[in-house]
């Protein structure tokens, strides 16, 4: 169990990274440039750590598809982005590929 609270950070801290690197403004804001790699590192590091008890397939998966929604929804309520049906179809065929793996791995 304490396996997936690892995961879980690592989805967290991906998901600040990932927001850190809009905020950036490509390099300009040195603070939020900085951060990207904080973030990054601690992120590799809970993953790497979630991976001691949950397969390489299953734990990827999940970090991918929650941080496509996280940079999703982060694009959409913080930076005012486009968030059409097409693209809430993705994601749900993203969500739905997720459980499907974790489906067929048991």
């Amino acid at each position: 169990m304490i396996h997936w609270i690892y995961l879980s950070l690592a989805i967290i801290f991906e998901g600040a990274g990932t927001i850190m690197m809009k905020l950036s403004k490509g390099g300009e804001n040195i603070i939020a440039t900085i951060l990207i790699g904080v973030f990054y590192i601690i992120c590799f590091g809970w993953l790497t750590v979630a991976l001691k008890g949950i397969p390489l397939n299953i734990a990827y998966a999940i970090w991918c598809g929650v941080g496509i929604i996280i940079a999703t929804s982060a694009g959409y309520l913080i930076f005012g982005e486009a968030l059409s049906g097409l693209k809430v179809l993705a994601i749900i065929m993203i969500v739905g590929g997720v459980a499907l793996l974790n489906y067929a791995s048991s």
